[in-house]
C-alpha cells in the first residue's frame, strides 16, 4: 500500500522534534554539572609527629609525598587548648616564630620533602597532645594524631631523663615525676658502670608533679656512670629505667687576664681570656657598682680651698656671691648648677654634708651667720651662729660641721644651701675652705652577659664599653666544651675602676 505524501514529512518532522529535545535535556544537564565546583583530590604525603620525652617539644617531619601549600594548617592541642599556624606563616620566618620553628626550610613558603616544623611549650608527660594538619585548597585532613595521651589509671609514675651540665666532676641527674594524688619522696642511685655498689643521693619529698634534678660531684673523670630516678610514696617504691653518661676528660677552665691600669678613662677596654684547657667558647660576665660595694658612696660637689681671693673655687659646681661690703663678709652662696642657676638635683640622695672654716677679727652683739637650705618651696634655716652666744672666737680658724639629711628636710630637684652672714660694716668674717659632699644609698647591678667570644684563633678578648658608665666593675669568665660548662668561679678575676674626664 503506498503512503500519502504529507504522512510521511510528518514522520521525519516527529523524529527530528524528538532528536531536538534529547540534545536540549542533555546540555541543560551538562551546564548544571559544570555549574559546580570541582574540588581538588586531597594530597598524598607522609607526616611523622612525635614528642621529645626529656624537653617535651613537638616534631612534624615531613617524609615524603606532595608539597603542602602555604594555606595549610597546623593544630597542636594540649590539653584543652589549642593553638593553630599557617604554614605560610612560618615557613617565610627566618628565626623562631612564637613557639614555632622551621629546621632544614629552603624559605619558599611551601613545606618540602625533609623540612622540619617544631612547637615548644611547657609540655609534660602527664598532658594530652594531638596534631592535626588540614589542606585547605582541598578541605581535608593529612594527618590527625594523638602524641600523647592521658593515663589510663590514676598510679603514680616517675622517669628518668638524660642528664645534663656534665664536667670531669660533676653531673646534674634529672627526673619527671606524677604523685598523682599522693606525696612521698623522689632521690637517684648512681654508680661507676664497671661498679656493683649504687650511691644515694639525699631524698627530697615532694607532692603533684614536675622535674626534680640533684647535682652530684666528686666524680672520676672521662668515665662512664649509669643512675636512675626513684620515688616512693606510702610503702611503694618505684624506679625509673637506668641511664648513662660519661664525664669528661679535662675540666674546662678559664680566666680573665689582670687589667693595667686599674683606672680607666678611654673607650672601648680591650679586655682578654686566657683558657688553662681547650675550649670552644668563653663567655664574659661582669657587675657594676658605683661605690665598689660598701653599700654607700659619697660624692664631693664642692670643695673651696683656703684663699685669700674671693670665689677661688677648685670645683665648678659651686660658687661665691658676695654682697657690698667686705670680701669674705655679707653674703656666699653655693651654686650647685651653673651661674645662673643656684640650684641641684639633690633628690636622689641621702644626706648632705657641709663643712666650712670661720675666721672673724671681730665680733660683735647681732653678727649672724646663717645656713640656709631651700628644699623646693621653702627657705629653711637649718643653723644660726650668733655673736651675742660667742659661737665664734676672733683672730683664729672656727670649723663647724653640719650633716643635712633627707629625713629631716626635703630634697628637691632645685635645691640649694646658702651660708650667709648678716654682720656689721665694720666687721670682718671670712668664710673659707668649705667642703659640700652628699652620700647616697650604693647603685649595683648582679652579674650580667656581656658577650661570647666563639673564636679563639685571635685570641679571647672582648671590647668592653662600660655599659653603666662611671663606677667600679667586676669581671669572671666561663668556658663551654663540648656542651660541658665551666662552673662559676667564687669570686671575681680582675676588677677596674671607670672615670670620665678624670672625675
Amino acid at each position: 500500500m503506498r503512503l500519502k505524501q504529507d504522512e510521511a514529512v510528518s514522520e521525519i518532522l516527529g523524529t527530528a522534534l524528538l532528536i531536538s529535545i534529547a540534545i536540549l535535556f542533555f546540555s541543560f544537564l551538562v551546564i548544571i554539572v559544570f555549574s559546580y565546583p570541582m574540588t581538588p583530590s586531597a594530597p598524598y604525603v607522609n607526616l611523622v609527629g612525635s614528642i621529645d620525652s626529656e624537653t617535651g617539644d613537638i616534631t612534624i617531619e615531613h617524609f615524603g609525598g606532595d608539597i603542602l601549600a602555604g594555606d595549610t594548617k597546623i593544630f597542636v592541642t594540649i590539653e584543652d587548648e589549642l593553638n593553630e599556624i599557617n604554614i605560610g606563616t612560618i615557613f617565610k620566618e627566618t628565626t623562631q616564630y612564637n613557639n614555632w620553628r622551621v629546621i632544614n626550610s629552603n624559605r619558599d613558603g611551601y613545606w618540602n620533602f625533609g623540612e622540619i616544623v617544631t612547637y615548644s611549650d611547657n609540655i609534660n608527660p602527664s598532658m594530652r597532645v594531638s596534631v592535626t594538619v588540614i589542606d585547605d585548597e582541598s578541605n581535608s585532613v593529612v594527618m590527625n594524631v594523638v602524641l600523647q595521651s592521658l593515663p589510663l589509671n590514676e598510679i603514680p609514675s616517675v622517669n628518668t631523663l638524660q642528664a645534663n651540665e656534665i664536667s670531669s666532676t660533676s653531673a646534674n641527674l634529672r627526673m619527671f615525676y606524677d604523685f598523682v594524688n599522693y606525696s612521698g619522696d623522689l632521690w637517684f642511685s648512681y654508680k661507676l658502670s664497671t661498679e656493683s655498689q649504687w650511691n644515694t643521693t639525699t631524698s627530697e619529698t615532694k607532692s603533684g608533679s614536675g622535674y626534680y634534678s640533684y647535682k652530684i660531684t666528686e666524680l672520676k673523670g672521662n668515665s662512664e656512670y649509669q643512675f636512675r630516678a626513684h620515688m616512693q610514696y606510702n610503702s611503694n617504691e618505684l624506679m625509673g629505667i637506668i641511664r648513662s653518661f660519661n664525664t669528661n676528660e679535662y675540666t674546662v677552665s678559664t680566666s680573665i687576664n689582670p687589667i693595667s691600669p686599674y683606672q680607666q678613662n678611654n673607650l672601648p677596654l680591650s679586655v682578654t681570656g686566657n683558657n688553662i684547657t681547650a675550649v670552644d667558647n668563653i663567655s664574659l660576665y661582669y657587675r657594676w657598682s658605683n661605690s665598689n660595694w660598701t653599700g654607700i658612696w659619697q660624692e664631693s660637689l664642692a670643695f673651696d680651698n683656703f684663699e685669700i681671693d674671693f670665689g677661688n673655687w677648685t670645683d665648678t659646681k659651686a660658687a661665691r656671691i658676695n654682697g657690698p661690703g667686705l670680701e669674705h663678709g655679707i653674703s656666699l652662696f653655693l651654686q650647685m648648677d651653673d651661674y645662673t642657676n643656684f640650684s641641684y638635683d639633690f633628690s636622689s640622695y641621702n644626706t648632705i654634708n657641709l663643712s666650712f672654716w670661720v675666721y672673724p677679727l671681730n665680733v660683735e652683739n647681732g653678727d649672724n651667720i646663717d645656713i640656709l637650705f631651700f628644699d623646693g618651696s621653702n627657705l629653711i634655716t637649718v643653723a644660726s651662729y650668733n655673736g651675742n652666744n660667742n659661737d665664734w672666737i676672733e683672730n683664729i680658724w672656727n670649723s663647724q660641721y653640719i650633716n643635712i639629711d633627707s629625713n629631716d628636710y626635703t630634697f628637691s630637684q632645685n635645691s640649694y644651701i646658702s651660708i650667709a652672714t648678716d654682720v656689721g660694716s665694720n666687721d670682718n668674717y671670712y668664710v673659707d675652705d668649705i667642703y659640700v659632699n652628699i652620700t647616697a644609698a650604693e647603685s649595683t647591678i648582679d652579674w650580667s652577659l656581656f658577650a661570647i667570644d666563639e673564636n679563639g684563633l685571635d685570641g679571647w678578648s672582648w671590647n668592653f664599653n662600660f655599659p653603666n658608665d662611671q663606677g667600679y666593675y667586676e669581671f669572671y669568665s666561663i668556658g663551654f666544651l663540648e656542651g660541658s660548662r665551666e662552673d662559676k668561679p667564687g669570686i671575681y678575676e680582675t676588677k677596674c675602676q671607670y672615670i670620665v674626664n678624670g672625675e
